[in-house]
């Protein structure tokens, strides 16, 4: 296993730990309750929107691989002033 940081080019693969990991979490089963047969797709919608702020703000993502696949994401902020988002 190895631990590193990683970018954008590994959002699909990162999405998909998250996602499965966040399926049943009730903040999400209540914020997209309606969504219906789009849970799914609502769901990675959220979820990458987390992502790409984290991104834009070049607060870091990290992964854990098993055998070069993404089995772990680690979202982690050291003490750091966290620039606010634009109006």
């Amino acid at each position: 296993m190895t631990f590193e940081p990683i970018d954008r080019t590994h959002k699909p693969a990162a999405l998909d730990v998250v996602c499965e990991a966040f399926y049943d979490y009730p903040v999400m089963r209540y914020a997209i309750a309606e969504s219906g047969d789009d849970y799914n797709h609502h769901l990675r919608e959220v979820i990458g929107l987390f992502c790409e702020n984290r991104f834009g703000r070049e607060l870091p993502l990290y992964a854990i691989r098993d055998d070069g696949e993404i089995a772990a994401v680690a979202v982690c902020t050291g003490a750091v002033s966290i620039p606010s988002t634009p109006g």
